[in-house]
């Protein structure tokens, strides 16, 4: 086996020497500026990931607070009428493209006149909101974001599609259903939210 004869003194020895020299200038700002790339790589991931996060839960908050009014218009819509003591008289009281006007005899009283028997919805297209009314009461909120004309209302009758009666009691009698479509300017993506519903009158 072959020996390493010893330097000799006052030599320093190869092998040590460059087990010895540390580390560059050159190294110590290239591992900085590596690790520097990483850290805003990471930083930019990290942001686009929320950011991404974030759109999606505005998406879905927004389709549920939509699909949500949108029950409740179906749900007013199908009650309309419903009570025997109407009979011979209509329950919507309006039908207009973006407003609509009804009325469920809650009390069986014989009139549509009492607190909370009447209910109108409606397009705010100043403030970008479909407004709900109740029993003679002021319009509250109940949808906000919605695009212009973002709340059409569309009337089926028992020979097929109609145009709006307006406060035509004759042509409001002959309405069986209603289509309900409603579209949001935007749904957390930057893309509008379109959701459609019919509501089929009862007694009809």
């Amino acid at each position: 086996m072959e020996r390493r004869t010893p330097p000799a003194s006052g030599a320093q020895d190869p092998v040590a020497a460059v087990g010895s020299r540390g580390t560059s200038l050159i190294e110590v700002v290239v591992t900085i500026a590596l690790s520097a790339l990483l850290a805003t790589m990471g930083v930019s991931f990290s942001r686009i990931m929320f950011f991404d996060l974030r759109r999606h839960e505005t998406a879905s908050s927004a389709q549920q607070a939509a699909a949500t009014a949108l029950d409740l218009m179906v749900r007013d819509i199908q009650m309309a009428g419903c009570a025997a003591s109407l009979s011979g008289r209509t329950s919507l009281r309006q039908a207009l493209p973006n407003r609509i006007q009804l009325g469920s005899d809650l009390n069986v009283d014989g009139d549509i006149d009492d607190a909370n028997e009447r209910v109108t919805y409606a397009l705010n297209n100043d403030k970008a909101t479909i407004t709900r009314a109740s029993g003679g009461g002021s319009a509250q909120p109940l949808l906000r974001e919605v695009a212009a004309d973002g709340l059409r209302f569309s009337y089926d009758g028992s020979a097929g599609s109609m145009a709006a009666p307006g406060s035509d009691e004759t042509a409001l009698r002959n309405i069986t259903a209603v289509g309900i479509d409603v579209t949001l300017s935007s749904a957390g993506d930057g893309d509008g939210l379109r959701l459609k519903r019919v509501a089929a009158l009862r007694n009809r």
